[in-house]
């Protein structure tokens, strides 16, 4: 994090998630270090979610945000520590881009599975399932296209999403 006083030419951070401090640059599957963190947004209540790409989840960290914090929850997983893809409800397999619409619900591209899944509030827990996939027919697909040619229903690798 850079404060509006350090945002400036040779500006200091003042606080790193996914590492132990400011020194180190090392990769993990802790609850408090990344793989590959590609994107991140705030949901309404403050708390701030990483994807965690070659993770295959998304992680949530609730303020106050400190250097080197745990996160607290995981989406994809079922535990914070664990780095298994898949294809289901409740697995992602290199996740990337995710928004919180106004509603609250969290959509998450699923670039290795083709396909975009929202998961409702109820939901955005360690282990949480999606409610509802977009670019597949159903929950536990994630072949490319669906298997197919392009089509205004398929995805294949989706990265950003925009919700509202």
């Amino acid at each position: 994090m850079y404060p509006p006083a350090q945002q400036i030419q040779g500006g200091a951070a003042t606080l790193v998630i996914g590492q132990v401090n400011f020194v180190n640059a090392w990769s993990g599957s802790t609850e408090a270090s990344f793989g590959a963190p590609a994107d991140l947004d705030f949901d309404h209540r403050g708390n701030l979610w990483v994807s965690d790409t070659t993770n295959h989840r998304v992680l949530k960290f609730e303020p106050p945000f400190v250097t080197g914090m745990a996160a607290s929850a995981a989406l994809g997983q079922t535990d914070p520590v664990s780095s298994d893809s898949g294809t289901s409800a409740s697995q992602l397999k290199y996740p990337y881009g995710l928004a919180f619409e106004s509603s609250g619900n969290l959509a998450v591209t699923d670039d290795g599975n083709g396909r975009t899944l929202i998961f409702p509030k109820s939901q955005q827990i360690t282990g949480g399932s999606a409610s509802v996939v977009l670019g597949q027919p159903d929950l536990d697909s994630g072949d490319a296209n669906q298997g197919g040619s392009v089509s205004a229903v398929t995805q294949k690798g989706p990265l950003g999403v925009v919700a509202y």
